[in-house]
């Protein structure tokens, strides 16, 4: 589990950075705050191809 958490962690900061280097500002003044889902992901029609 804490390898599981370790590795979210880790991808959500270069997604930060990813999108600190879109908007042209620096990695390090940009903090994108942590807020859980409040609602489902919309579902998947059947016949789409994957």
């Amino acid at each position: 589990m804490e390898t599981k958490v370790t590795n979210v962690g880790i991808a959500r900061a270069q997604y930060e950075h990813a999108i600190a280097v879109l908007i042209g500002k620096a990695a390090s003044n940009l903090s994108i705050p942590v807020k859980p889902m409040t609602m489902a992901p919309p579902p998947i029609p059947v016949g789409v191809p994957s």
